[in-house]
């Protein structure tokens, strides 16, 4: 089941954002996740979702996989300028 749905919606991201679980459906929205920010994904599966083509994830800072124990993934969401990090 989806998660929070943001619509026309716009964050920029500087510190953390957790996201312990669900998936984020982003509706004519955009998330700037900057240098200095970070985006602790805490769960499995299909965590990001782009449902407008206005959507998007910029991330020039860091997405961190710190638990679960499956893969994580997004669809056509995250403009990547950064890297992935997982931790061991």
């Amino acid at each position: 089941m989806p998660g929070p749905i943001p619509d026309q919606c716009d964050a920029d991201d500087n510190a953390t954002i957790e996201h312990p679980s669900g998936q984020l459906q982003l509706r004519n929205s955009t998330i700037n996740n900057a240098v200095t920010g970070f985006y602790n994904v805490q769960t499995d599966g299909d965590f990001l979702y782009n449902a407008a083509n206005t959507s998007a994830f910029n991330n020039a800072g860091t997405i961190d996989k710190t638990a679960g124990t499956g893969s994580s993934t997004s669809r056509d969401a995250v403009r990547q300028r950064a890297g992935w990090h997982r931790e061991g």
